[in-house]
């Protein structure tokens, strides 16, 4: 191997070692922002049926005590 196939195999390692450390911080990034937006999903949801729902659940009939 010569110094020229050297070189461009170094490089190469250390691209490829350079583009995996972006996309990992990517990924990270990508889970946070995917986190957030399903917490504000079910923190609007929760806000908007909240009532809905206990209303529904008051309306039902009680349970016979069977004890």
């Amino acid at each position: 191997m010569n110094v020229f196939t050297a070189h461009l195999h170094r490089i190469r390692g250390w691209l490829q070692a350079r583009d995996t450390r972006v996309e990992r911080g990517a990924t990270l990034v990508e889970y946070a922002v995917l986190i957030g937006v399903m917490a504000g999903v079910v923190l609007v949801s929760v806000t908007l049926l909240g009532a809905r729902i206990t209303d529904l659940i008051d309306s039902l009939p009680a349970m016979p005590d069977l004890g």
